[in-house]
């Protein structure tokens, strides 16, 4: 704020800041706390990753500059909660990471079927760019709690 005047931010900016930081390093360390399994680690880790830069991309200067920007924070929200859930289970956090890489497609669908998109800022194929980036995201994160799960199971199966 201080080198430009472009950016304005408010105290309910700085407090959803600090909420975002302090809530996604408290949730990673958590998760390193609770397993010593570095698949695991990274899994969630991106899962937090993926679900921070939603929200605050989405927050900073929206991804479809309309209306679909509501279903995009809805879609953050089901991330928070697949993180929460991979946390007491990596398998089946696993499936809500899918889960919401799916969700995050049918938004696009939904805001691209409504018409939300494409909008004098933002194109139809800018928009499938940003959602198809956090879906990998959502995607590499529950590929990586699988793999841990599984690997976990293995090692528990064998002893």
């Amino acid at each position: 704020m201080p080198f430009t005047s472009e950016v304005e931010w408010t105290g309910s900016d700085f407090v959803l800041a600090g909420v975002l930081l302090f809530g996604s390093l408290g949730a990673y360390e958590g998760a390193a706390r609770r397993s010593a399994g570095a698949l695991y680690r990274a899994g969630v880790g991106l899962a937090i990753t993926a679900t921070f830069l939603l929200i605050w991309v989405n927050a900073a200067v929206q991804i479809s500059d309309s209306a679909a920007d509501g279903l995009y924070f809805g879609v953050a929200a089901l991330g928070i909660l697949s993180v929460v859930y991979a946390l007491v289970w990596p398998r089946g956090g696993a499936y809500a990471m899918f889960a919401t890489a799916i969700a995050l497609g049918l938004v696009y669908i939904a805001a691209l079927a409504a018409g939300l998109v494409p909008t004098p800022h933002a194109s139809a194929l800018e928009v499938l760019g940003l959602t198809g980036f956090y879906a990998a995201l959502f995607v590499g994160a529950g590929g990586l709690l699988r793999k841990a799960s599984c690997a976990t199971s293995a090692r528990s199966g064998a002893a």
